[in-house]
Parts: structure tokens; C-alpha cells; sequence
């Protein structure tokens, strides 16, 4: 994958309901002078190949493993984030949440029938600090694509062939665990 300069608006503008970007909306609205820009770098690139499914399968999910007690969220002790590869095989071996499995065996089918469509767009955080990416926005068009990578990559290199492109847009900050507190606490307090 190539890299390409991004802006905040890029970000924004593929991830406009995060916590992250409410904050800044909310601190803006406040009259404060917060300039997302000054915090972070973007960078965007197109995913070209089934190596370029490599980095994503690697990022962190807001989704959690469960702790010894069997509860999985970013408040339990013990739980801590998927990476994308895991929870990939926690959809394709029946432990993850029925209505997410749904959502995305319906777009492994959409892919493999029908290609892409449109673009698709992933949006991530890079914590340069904790050395952890995390999906923010496209967590299931994520780990369809990585099912498809593990499970049938002539369909991926059909989609790779297609029209349309499978974008990756990234916010890269030392801060990014502040801009996202919950999805980043598991990585902070295992940080050496």
C-alpha cells in the first residue's frame, strides 16, 4: 500500500460519529480553539493487494474478548480488544454475536456475488505512543475482507480488480488513546 497525505476533513468526513470527533465538534461549539490537526497526522491509502489485508488483520477492534468471568467490554478487567484476525475466526467458528456474524456473512455474500458496489472506506487510529491501530469506522467491511483473505482470495483479487477502491483513511497521534479513552484503555494499562 502507498501512503498519501490526509487532512482531519478526509478523517472527518469518513468517521463523523465517533466520540473522538463529537469532542472536538463539542469543544469547538464551547468557543474553545481546537484544532484536531495540531494532535495529529492523517494518511490515506488503497488497499491494492491481499498483502495490503496483512495490516488490517492486525488492527484492534472495539470489541472485546472476554475476561476469565466471561464478560467482554472496555470496564471489565481482564477483557481486552480483539485484533481483527481473531475476531475474523470468532465469526467463522460461531462464538461472536449472532447479529454481527449476519451483518458480515451478508457482505462476504454481497463481495463474492456481486463485487464492490462502491468504495469502501476503513478509518483507523494510530497511537504512535502505545504502537496500537485500532478501526474506528468499518469494523465489519474489515473483517469481511480479512475472511476473505484467509478463506477465498480469488474473490478478494476480483474485488482488487474492480472500479472501486478499498480506502484505509488514519488518524496517526501520540494521543489517539485520549481521543478514544475506552477503546485505547486495555493497551494503556498493559503499557510498559
Amino acid at each position: 500500500m502507498i501512503w498519501n497525505k490526509a487532512t482531519a476533513h478526509n478523517f472527518y468526513d469518513a468517521n463523523v460519529q465517533t466520540a473522538c470527533m463529537n469532542m472536538i465538534a463539542l469543544a469547538a461549539r464551547n468557543g474553545g480553539r481546537v484544532a484536531l490537526s495540531s494532535l495529529a497526522e492523517f494518511r490515506r491509502g488503497i488497499l491494492r493487494d491481499a498483502a495490503d489485508i496483512d495490516l488490517v488483520k492486525t488492527a484492534h477492534l472495539a470489541r472485546y474478548k472476554p475476561n476469565a468471568y466471561g464478560a467482554g467490554d472496555w470496564q471489565f478487567p481482564g477483557s481486552s480488544n480483539f485484533t481483527v484476525e481473531e475476531y475474523a475466526q470468532a465469526v467463522q467458528n460461531g462464538t461472536a454475536e449472532e447479529t454481527e456474524r449476519q451483518k458480515i456473512f451478508a457482505l462476504i455474500d454481497s463481495f463474492t456475488q456481486r463485487g464492490l458496489t462502491n468504495n469502501i472506506v476503513l478509518t483507523t487510529v494510530f497511537d504512535i505512543a502505545l504502537d496500537v491501530r485500532l478501526i474506528v469506522d468499518g469494523f465489519h467491511r474489515a473483517t469481511a475482507l480479512v475472511i476473505l483473505r484467509n478463506a477465498a482470495s480469488t474473490h478478494l483479487e476480483a474485488l482488487f480488480g474492480s472500479q472501486h477502491s478499498i480506502e484505509l483513511i488514519e488518524l496517526q497521534s501520540k494521543w489517539a488513546h485520549m481521543l478514544y479513552p475506552c477503546d485505547f484503555l486495555h493497551f494503556c494499562a498493559t503499557a510498559p
